[in-house]
């Protein structure tokens, strides 16, 4: 017993590094960025004065905030549902082993593994309105008219950057919905084919059931994702045309790196961080509910 324990500290004793650096690199911050949110700390100087929720009162009154609000919320949902149906289809196209799905695996899910810094310069030129390939296409095949300012149109820009994850991160969400499906029993599958069940039927009540907790694992990780997305927005569009693409990472980005309001910028990444929590709570409750045990 005496050395089981001690082995027990020892293993703490690896586990030490990673959490001080868990504890200074994210928990320092985030709690030291709680208490700016606040003051009215400028960020440059040494004054500062505590305010207490002054900026939180300011953040939810705010247009330009409301409205980055906005755009996260819709860029979340889109994208965290999107990705997820793309990712299931294709799990479910490729879940047979055989070599040609092994290169389908191969090519769904290499975009995965790019930058996304490089992914967005890639696509902001294609989107190009005079010399990008999408444009260029179209009026190869005699459809230039309905070539557009895919970026530079406010009805268009959020829908046409939405399009650039769902992209990239459609295999990666392939790959847990794939091992989720391999890892099903194959007596579960012999059974509804005895039963008599249609492909629709199967799905519904075999593979979907005891996929949850792959579903509940993708569904949470792609909102965390979409909540704290920036480069996509940052390279592609910057926020604009107007505001109609600005998103919280960005407004947070703006007010404390480029405007002397680091207390106000805090509260609102401060505000983004709730946001992703409740979501991630919420969604872990509701699809926690639909799992099933393989036994």
């Amino acid at each position: 017993m005496y050395a089981r324990s001690r082995s027990e500290r020892v293993l703490y004793l690896f586990v030490l590094p990673a959490m001080a650096v868990y504890l200074f690199f994210y928990i320092f911050p985030m709690f030291q960025g709680l208490y700016y949110s606040m003051t009215d700390w400028n960020g440059f100087g040494t004054v500062m004065h505590f305010v207490g929720l002054k900026n939180y009162w300011h953040v939810l009154s705010d247009p330009h905030v409301l409205t980055s609000i906005g755009n996260t919320f819709i860029y979340t949902v889109v994208v965290t549902i999107l990705s997820n149906v793309i990712g299931l289809a294709l799990a479910l196209m490729v879940e047979k082993r055989t070599r040609e799905n092994n290169i389908f695996r191969t090519i769904f899910f290499t975009p995965a593994v790019l930058s996304p810094v490089v992914i967005s310069f890639v696509w902001k030129y294609m989107y190009a309105p005079n010399s990008g390939v999408i444009n260029t296409f179209l009026s190869a095949v005699g459809l230039g008219s309905l070539g557009q300012d895919w970026l530079g149109n406010p009805g268009l820009a959020l829908s046409s950057v939405m399009f650039v994850p769902l992209w990239q991160w459609g295999g990666n969400v392939m790959i847990v919905y794939l091992a989720g499906l391999i890892n099903i029993p194959m007596q579960y599958h012999e059974a509804a084919r005895i039963d008599g069940v249609n492909y629709v039927q199967h799905f519904r009540h075999v593979t979907l059931p005891l996929l949850m907790p792959a579903l509940t694992f993708n569904f949470v990780i792609s909102t965390i994702g979409s909540f704290k997305t920036f480069a996509f927005i940052f390279i592609m569009t910057n926020g604009g045309p107007g505001w109609s693409t600005e998103v919280l990472t960005l407004t947070v980005y703006n007010y404390t790196i480029y405007s002397p309001q680091f207390a106000y910028g805090s509260a609102v990444a401060a505000l983004l961080t709730i946001f992703v929590v409740l979501f991630s709570l919420v969604e872990l409750k509701i699809l926690t509910r639909g799992e099933v045990s393989y036994s």
